[in-house]
């Protein structure tokens, strides 16, 4: 009889509650990024300087993600959770797989396309609420019933969280 020796890649994945808390408190942070856009619209700057904010904070947010999970392998939020994003095939996480896994960052941008009325939204418009939907409710959903605990831009991204040691 053959027995089975653990594999050094056995880690345990991140529970959903400690997800959720980082990214809270990941996104508190970044929201702050927003402050000198709504500024400008209180103040009656004009679009395009209310745009040009929103564009830098939608990045910097994006920015943010993408350089703390790829340089340290966590954000703040997941630092205080103690939890981290890895490659499914190494332990670190490359640039391009923390870029994949982050796209949703650019959700902020649909406030800017959508309009403020629902009645005169175009079929475009519904299909860009529709994925905003979906994935803010069903990604949970997937990392709650999937093997790795992985969201869906975690699948396609090959990434995990896990615990850290």
């Amino acid at each position: 009889m053959q027995t089975q020796t653990p594999t050094a890649d056995k880690a345990r994945y991140a529970f959903l509650w400690q997800r959720f808390a980082a990214v809270v408190i990941d996104e508190a942070i970044t929201y702050i990024l927003f402050v000198p856009a709504f500024l400008l619209q209180i103040a009656g700057m004009g679009e395009r300087w209310e745009l040009a904010a929103m564009l830098a904070a939608v990045i910097l947010r994006y920015a943010y993600f993408v350089y703390f999970e790829h340089g340290q392998g966590q954000t703040i939020g997941k630092r205080l959770l103690r939890i981290r994003v890895r490659s499914e095939r190494e332990d670190r996480l490359p640039l391009k797989e923390a870029a994949i896994r982050n796209l949703k960052r650019f959700d902020a941008l649909l406030a800017l396309v959508l309009p403020t009325d629902p009645a005169t939204a175009t079929g475009t418009d519904q299909l860009l609420v529709s994925a905003i939907l979906f994935y803010t409710a069903v990604a949970p959903i997937f990392i709650w019933l999937s093997v790795k605990k992985q969201r869906p831009l975690d699948m396609i991204a090959h990434t995990i969280v896990i615990q850290q040691e």
